[in-house]
């Protein structure tokens, strides 16, 4: 590695933020940030009504469409969605073939796991795609559109229907997106281009996870990233693999732990504690080159490890308890080759 970075003395900070003190390599509080700003996603909810069960079918014309079928809540892996929701938790999807355009692809943190992301999930919501809209972001859809597409139209009333029943009369496309966008713009905010890289980490849970994720041409026109996840579109390459190796790292977790409130489980509610716990990437610091150099690596021995063997594959690609498989994700990180150097080069940082 060059230099014996190991050896670089800093001083301490007595850092204090919700209510607990602890010591620091640099000054932790409610008004730090360090040139960090991640954006929550948008609340997608109640799952009941958007998440079932979708298969694209192919039509004439090049036209594709989603045929809906209820989630079985004993034999599909969507059923995590539904089996302890809160609130209309008795709706079900009839089965019903509507047009593509009102799928869209929802990253949820059950899908994040350290440095690996699974597919999105389907969420079928009465808005207009990022190329339908005149802003470059995800809307809601007019009624007139909606009407284009009558099997699509009988779908949304009924949820509409069921909505009233809460919120009271009147429910449309324009005020379930401003529960999903809420005040914060949450959605409209959401403006991808092609080949942005997105940094994202988990908001809840003990321990961080986080990775990063390519935007392609299959994802800039309907992606949504969910509330569950906190997003950044990265300056490059570099910085992604920076903050993903940092947000990933044990010392990281030991940083932000005595910050963390406590519940029955233990330390919970991560949110923006990590932005406030990392130094903004610099391209000049070899500390930070490092930290990309030994992330890379580790990276490329944990997606190999994850071809090879199929228990890690099925680790991986198992969209369920995803703390347990976090768990094990970071039983095996611990025990790839540079790991060490790896473990090293993010703790000198911290």
């Amino acid at each position: 590695m060059g230099k014996d970075i190991s050896t670089i003395q800093y001083p301490l900070y007595l850092s204090t933020l919700n209510q607990r003190n602890a010591w620091t390599k640099k000054i932790i509080n409610s008004d730090s940030n360090n040139g960090l700003v991640f954006n929550q996603g948008a609340d997608v909810m109640p799952r009941t009504l958007w998440v079932h069960e979708v298969k694209k079918v192919p039509g004439a014309s090049g036209r594709n469409f989603l045929s809906l079928k209820p989630i079985d809540q004993q034999t599909s892996e969507l059923a995590q969605f539904v089996k302890e929701a809160k609130k209309f938790k008795n709706f079900k999807a009839l089965p019903v073939t509507i047009s593509e355009k009102w799928g869209f692809q929802v990253l949820l943190s059950t899908s994040l796991l350290q440095f690996f992301l699974n597919e999105p999930i389907i969420a079928v919501l009465p808005f207009l795609k990022r190329s339908e809209s005149e802003l470059n972001t995800i809307t809601e859809a007019p009624m007139m559109t909606l009407l284009t597409d009558k099997a699509a139209y009988s779908h949304f009333q009924r949820i509409f229907q069921e909505l009233e029943s809460e919120w009271g009369k009147g429910v449309n496309s324009e005020i379930i997106y401003k529960k999903v966008s809420t005040n914060r713009q949450k959605i409209k905010n959401q403006i991808f281009a092609k080949d942005d890289i997105l940094v994202l980490f988990g908001a809840g849970g003990e321990h961080p996870a986080a990775a990063k994720v390519k935007v392609t041409e299959s994802l800039v026109d309907d992606l949504i990233i969910d509330q569950t996840l906190y997003w950044k579109i990265a300056k490059n390459e570099e910085e992604a693999d920076y903050l993903v190796g940092l947000f990933n790292s044990s010392r990281l977790a030991e940083v932000i732990k005595p910050f963390q409130p406590k519940g029955n489980h233990g330390a919970r509610h991560i949110h923006t504690l990590l932005c406030k716990a990392i130094p903004e990437w610099d391209e000049n610091n070899p500390l930070h080159v490092n930290v990309v150099e030994q992330t890379r690596l580790l990276t490329k021995e944990l997606f190999a490890q994850i071809a090879l063997d199929e228990n890690v594959r099925h680790i991986a690609n198992t969209p369920a308890n995803v703390a347990s498989r976090r768990k094990k994700f970071r039983a095996i990180i611990s025990q790839l080759p540079s790991y060490g150097d790896y473990d090293l080069a993010c703790s000198i940082v911290l």
